[in-house]
């Protein structure tokens, strides 16, 4: 009996002295990042989408197609695995997954030196991709 009164005394008192849970906190770069990496990931699927019914209804249309037949229903489910893939990206930085932050990382700094080596410096492409890169390496301490 005096055993379970010790054990019932030290968990009230281990959860009386226990400081009140920390409010989470998604930092907003972070959080604008992965709506716009979720936004892409939607667009290249909905693409995806877009190119399977094009290579559908091609042979029924009079308008000659590039992706038309079976390499366009195979370049749709690309299309759409990217997509998913890069939706899954998304939610993990929402989540502040560290997996998600070093794909993105990876990604990013790949896509830099593409358009550095294109000479692509003023495009949308290279000003997003360095933002993105400053945004993740000054919040990296969230990610776990």
């Amino acid at each position: 009996m005096m055993g379970s009164d010790a054990s019932a005394m030290s968990t009230a008192t281990s959860t009386a002295s226990s400081p009140p849970p920390a409010e989470f906190h998604r930092p907003i770069g972070v959080a604008i990042v992965a709506i716009l990496v979720g936004i892409y990931g939607l667009l290249e699927a909905l693409g995806g989408v877009l190119v399977i019914i094009g290579a559908v209804i091609s042979p029924w249309v009079s308008v000659p197609s590039e992706v038309a037949g079976f390499s366009g229903f195979l370049l749709g489910i690309l299309l759409i695995i990217i997509g998913l893939i890069i939706m899954a990206v998304a939610a993990g930085l929402w989540m502040l997954r560290m997996w998600a932050a070093v794909i993105a990382l990876i990604v990013t700094i790949i896509s830099i030196v593409f358009d550095a080596l294109g000479g692509r410096y003023l495009t949308v492409s290279f000003i997003f991709g360095i933002i993105v890169l400053i945004i993740l390496l000054i919040n990296i301490r969230h990610f776990k």
